[in-house]
């Protein structure tokens, strides 16, 4: 079992990490600035606050405290 774990976790895990979506869609309406972007359709506004960058040779890192304006919950029995 031990050596058909690293099969195992390429099969199932990984696929898994691309279905995360990052950003804002393709073809949405965005009005964007230099600190926050705005939703056109449903008034989302976005904000980023950059914290620690760091270049990389293949993929740089980024991390940022980002807070979104809209709030979800479940209205009605539905």
């Amino acid at each position: 079992m031990r050596r058909y774990f690293p099969l195992v976790f390429a099969f199932f895990l990984l696929p898994a990490c691309g279905l995360a979506q990052t950003g804002f869609p393709p073809f949405g309406s965005f009005d964007t600035s230099q600190f926050d972007a705005v939703n056109r359709q449903n008034l989302n506004v976005n904000f980023a606050i950059p914290i620690v960058s760091a270049p990389g040779r293949g993929i740089s890192f980024s991390f940022a405290i980002i807070q979104d304006s809209l709030f979800w919950r479940k209205a009605g029995n539905s």
